[in-house]
């Protein structure tokens, strides 16, 4: 099997320019793409771009039929209840966990209770329990407590922790957690209501008698990634369908969770570039997964930044991963760099 080539690299860091080209202008105006960008494969070059005025809509982003709704459409998001923690969490969490001996602030231990925080501070302060949501953050996957370290680890037993399962403060963090991430479904209004063959989608303009509609493409979040969607097909252009699943299914759900907070890596102006987008349609998915290529190291693949800044200390003020290169999201990242360079 062939490695990943500098030519490859070249062509990845090309479209994604091209990606942002078509984020620039607001608001984004899309001319929908023809069908056969969906075949378009990277092997030394890039397709002709599509001819003028075409209105076939791409793949994946067809425009509901005339008059018809488009199917519905689940958007999620991280929003932690803060007012909750303050109140309900951190103190039980304080209580249990940060005494001297334990998890107080400067112990040895990855978590540890914020400065001026000890075992009987109640209720948190809100920039006590901001700086809890941030210290513990990584450890959390917030809709999913089972699968989050900070539960798991709370209700082992261990040194004596009060969070036995089935007790209160158990159920008490599960809930603060599962509900810590709120879906929303949405269904895309009616196409063009003209008498002609293609009723747009929203974003397109109404078809007057006999003529098509305009037809929309836009991203179902109506963020500036629409753009991404206007100049990619979605899937990685170099054809890795494995690669690109392994991203959607467990390596975006890490950087949406660890990343793409207020402050952090949610905006286009972030730090260093790095831009995640908290959503999960498809074309947020398609730009986290452009994004991303842009900070793996081809050569040396244990040095890519996507790695090495979330296991640095002073990335931000402390660990994103709080157990390093054993903590679980690492050795996802890792395991998917490997995959895509040795396809």
């Amino acid at each position: 099997m062939n490695r990943l080539s500098p030519l490859d690299l070249l062509t990845l860091v090309a479209l994604y320019g091209s990606a942002l080209a078509g984020c620039e202008s607001e608001p984004v105006d899309i001319v929908p793409l023809p069908p056969t960008l969906a075949d378009m494969t990277v092997s030394g070059g890039v397709s002709a771009p599509p001819p003028a005025g075409a209105t076939t809509p791409p793949p994946d982003m067809t425009s509901p039929p005339p008059g018809g709704a488009g199917a519905p459409v689940e958007t999620c998001a991280d929003q932690p209840d803060l007012d909750a923690l303050a109140t309900e969490v951190a103190p039980r969490l304080a209580a249990s966990c940060g005494g001297a001996a334990c998890h107080a602030s400067g112990s040895p231990f990855n978590f540890q209770m914020p400065m001026g925080v000890d075992a009987s501070t109640s209720p948190f302060s809100a920039e006590q329990a901001t700086a809890l949501l941030d210290i513990i953050r990584g450890d959390v996957t917030f809709g999913d407590p089972e699968g989050s370290y900070l539960f798991v680890r709370a209700t082992d037993s261990h040194a004596g922790t009060t969070y036995r399962p089935g007790s209160n403060d158990a159920q008490r963090l599960y809930d603060w957690i599962k509900e810590g991430r709120v879906c929303t479904t949405s269904t895309p209004p009616a196409g063009g209501a003209g008498g002609g063959a293609g009723g747009g989608a929203a974003a397109g303009s109404a078809g007057s008698a006999g003529s098509a509609g305009s037809g929309g493409g836009v991203s179902p979040s109506g963020r500036a990634t629409e753009g991404f969607c206007a100049a990619l097909p979605l899937g990685d252009p170099l054809d890795r369908p494995d690669y690109y699943e392994v991203f959607r299914d467990e390596v975006n759900p890490i950087l949406t969770n660890s990343c793409a907070q207020g402050g952090c890596h949610a905006e286009p102006s972030a730090e260093y570039g790095f831009w995640i987008v908290g959503e999960d349609d498809p074309c947020s998915v398609q730009a986290n997964f452009i994004t991303s290529q842009l900070y793996i190291n081809l050569l040396n693949q244990l040095q890519s930044p996507i790695l090495t800044e979330p296991i640095n200390p002073n990335h931000g003020g402390y660990m994103v991963f709080s157990r390093g290169s054993s903590s679980p999201e690492y050795v996802v990242i890792k395991n998917w760099i490997t995959l895509g360079a040795g396809r």
